[in-house]
């Protein structure tokens, strides 16, 4: 009887404690789910060290459950540090000064007006969120490829414009990455107000990740979120570096996208169909190799594309084509028709004298 009042306890006690912690973190929002998961896990094993000792005393069962009920209580354990270890993780925002890695790329039309605000739209549950925490915010971004130097047609001006607009309120653009006025607005930025950093790709340390630079976008405030998904896989000072020196979470765009991703790859819905674009075969190799051993279908757009027809004896022109690449290319090609997956290229292309929306074309 000592045995099962101890254990009886300890069980008691540990799904307590399960409770109080998942009651101390039902106020982070996006955490609230897996709380209540494992708060459901935590009874149900409860419960079934309840009914065990229940049939021991009341139903005089010989069986001895000593090592059934033990595990049961580890089971409690185990969720007890699953929590312990998200509460770790869990950055109090409340009234935190936040520098918040997006990815504001978007197309430009000559004019300067943006063509497609989708990513910037893309930030906006994130940006609301720290909003709602009374956050002082920190946005910055790159755009295009401006090496290390200051390109005014790369500014992110047309960006601050069309957040203002789209959250109803002021967000203010520095004139400059990191340089003095970047450091006054942050540091006289109060709760609720929003800023933007000028393109940090003006900044020649930003892709190579420069430990300075880095220290620098980290001065400026208490916690760093990166929502960048888009450059996520890139080391650069305000993507990677940041987060050596200051507190670093994920955003939730980061986060759907990882959730999205995870589902589609792990648990996938047939036909498969994955579509990859960009510019070089090379940057992707890894990931299209993965993809021929899961998609049933997949279909390359963009410039890579390109690499892929020259190396099946096609002319592409002028067209960014990786020459170093082909063979890969063509190997690629032999793997997903020897693993029955179909590897798909446009069938159609327009041909113009330059890579402008109004070149002559046919």
């Amino acid at each position: 009887m000592e045995f099962f009042d101890k254990l009886g306890k300890k069980a008691s006690e540990a799904y307590k404690v399960t409770a109080d912690k998942t009651g101390k973190i039902a106020k982070e929002a996006k955490l609230k789910m897996k709380m209540a998961d494992l708060k459901g896990q935590a009874n149900d094993i409860y419960m079934e060290i309840g009914k065990k000792v229940y049939e021991k005393h009341v139903k005089e069962e010989t069986l001895d459950i000593k090592k059934e009920l033990e595990e049961e209580c580890t089971k409690l354990d185990v969720i007890s540090d699953e929590i312990d270890s998200i509460l770790k993780e869990c950055i109090d925002l409340k009234d935190k000064k936040v520098l918040v890695r997006c990815d504001f790329n978007v197309p430009l039309l000559e004019d300067g007006t943006i063509r497609d605000n989708t990513r910037i739209v893309a930030a906006l549950p994130t940006i609301q969120y720290l909003l709602e925490q009374n956050c002082a915010i920190i946005l910055c971004s790159h755009l295009g490829r401006p090496k290390g130097k200051v390109v005014p047609e790369m500014s992110l001006a047309p960006v601050a414009k069309e957040l203002t607009r789209l959250l109803g309120k002021e967000v203010k653009l520095a004139k400059d990455v990191i340089g003095e006025d970047a450091k006054k607005l942050a540091e006289e930025l109060k709760p609720g107000e929003i800023m933007l950093l000028e393109n940090v790709r003006f900044e020649p340390g930003e892709e190579t990740n420069d430990p300075e630079l880095a220290k620098n976008f980290a001065s400026l405030a208490d916690v760093f979120v990166n929502d960048a998904f888009g450059t996520a896989h890139r080391a650069h000072a305000s993507t990677a570096g940041i987060a050596d020196y200051i507190p670093a979470v994920s955003g939730f765009l980061i986060e759907k996208e990882l959730k999205f991703l995870g589902d589609a790859i792990n648990n996938p819905k047939r036909p498969f169909v994955a579509i990859l674009g960009g510019k070089k075969v090379s940057d992707k190799i890894g990931v299209i190799d993965s993809l021929l051993e899961k998609v049933d279908t997949l279909l390359i757009g963009g410039a890579m594309a390109y690499t892929f027809f020259r190396s099946m004896g096609y002319t592409v022109g002028n067209s960014i084509c990786e020459e170093d690449k082909l063979d890969l290319a063509q190997n690629l090609l032999k793997k997903a028709e020897e693993k029955g997956v179909k590897l798909m290229l446009p069938v159609d292309t327009k041909i113009g004298k330059e890579f402008k929306e109004d070149t002559e074309s046919k």
